[in-house]
């Protein structure tokens, strides 16, 4: 019955202006995780903001969406209520008021975190810890049709309505604000929207200050890619049935550990579902928007990414960072970017281990992705 709902009365409920009393199909009011509470909420020297920006379609030429207020949260069903027939991107904002992170280097700066595909914002909580106490105010959205921002989840006609939606976070952000420097960071899905989002806008609200992305989704990995017969059957049935789960996509190609699949399962804010038809065919398309802006790169960019992924293809970001390179050499510029494969990793990079040994090659990762944002603050 929720399948139907998704898939047929939704769709054609919208088409008469009959639209759902909670836009994220309860997303909205569910718990943080214990873990989000482990490793953020339980801190009393960490502050959390939580806030919503509204989002509406735009007319206007060269401008792809029109962003609407923003305003701070507390997930009451009230807030339901008082936004009825609104769409809206959700963020966190996380601040550390330890000694440490007053006299970190990254003050004053800014660290925008955007999650993987299926995912949401509270992912990232096991990982911010020593960045926040580097000074860093880490925002976190809940990407277009995630976590807690609207729409049938992960349903994305365009994969667009990402950057979009990062766009609406940062526009917002710029409101309360003083400006900063201001570092992107991503995992997959996340890694891809955060490159889009940075080609897309040439002058964001604020300067982008640089680019660390992981297991970015700048090409789909042989594994995950689906049957050519399986695509054009998607394609036929994109305009009638695009919220339709069709493909298992990366489904078993994320890790070669059983827990990672098995922790996204019983987390409720996770989708559990195949990729619906319109996601993975926008997600294609949006692929094909990078390479031929390669030479727009004009800020600092790594790619870190697992020589053993099966859900990206890393051998694409080599590519793509080549690209970067060769068109700055025909302008006779330079370029601060590069790329680091990283041997026996899969997709999930930052998988945390049951111990100090398992956990290794995660903090690795984040070792790295310190020291290089800690070389540009």
């Amino acid at each position: 019955m929720a399948l139907i709902n998704e898939v047929v009365l939704v769709p054609l409920l919208s088409k008469f202006g009959i639209r759902p009393a909670d836009p994220t199909f309860g997303r909205y009011l569910l718990h943080d995780t214990e873990e989000e509470k482990k490793h953020i909420s339980s801190h009393s020297h960490i502050s959390i903001r939580q806030r919503r920006v509204f989002i509406s379609p735009s007319n206007e030429p060269g401008v792809f969406v029109k962003v609407g207020k923003g305003e701070d949260v507390e997930l009451k069903e009230h807030e339901l209520a008082d936004a009825r027939g609104k769409e809206w991107i959700f963020y966190k904002v996380w601040v550390s008021e330890s000694e440490e992170a007053k006299k970190g280097k990254a003050r004053g700066c800014d660290l925008v975190v955007s999650h993987g595909m299926c995912d949401y914002n509270g992912k990232w909580s096991p990982h911010v810890s020593s960045f926040l106490e580097m000074g860093f105010r880490v925002i976190a959205p809940d990407l277009a049709a995630h976590g807690r921002s609207t729409g049938t989840h992960v349903y994305l006609p365009s994969a667009f309505d990402l950057t979009e939606g990062l766009h609406a976070v940062l526009t917002d952000v710029a409101r309360w604000s003083n400006p900063r420097k201001t570092f992107l960071a991503g995992t997959s899905l996340g890694g891809w929207t955060s490159l889009a989002y940075a080609l897309r806008y040439p002058n964001p609200p604020s300067r982008l200050s640089g680019l660390y992305l992981m297991a970015p989704l700048i090409g789909v990995a042989p594994e995950t890619m689906p049957p050519y017969p399986i695509y054009l059957i998607g394609i036929a049935l994109r305009s009638f049935l695009g919220r339709l789960p069709f493909t298992p996509a990366v489904k078993g190609n994320v890790s070669d550990d059983p827990r990672v699949e098995e922790e996204c399962y019983a987390d409720e804010r996770c989708y559990h579902g195949d990729l619906r038809i319109a996601t993975g065919l926008a997600l294609l398309e949006g692929l094909k928007s990078l390479l031929p802006s390669a030479s727009k790169v004009d800020f600092p960019l790594h790619i870190s990414h697992g020589a053993k992924d099966r859900a990206t293809d890393h051998k694409r970001s080599v590519e793509f960072i080549a690209a970067v390179r060769a068109a700055a050499k025909e302008r006779d510029i330079s370029v601060d970017v590069d790329c680091k494969t990283w041997d026996g990793y899969e997709h999930v990079m930052l998988k945390v281990g049951r111990d100090d040994e398992d956990d290794a090659k995660r903090q690795a990762v984040l070792a790295h992705m310190r020291e290089w944002l800690s070389d540009r603050v």
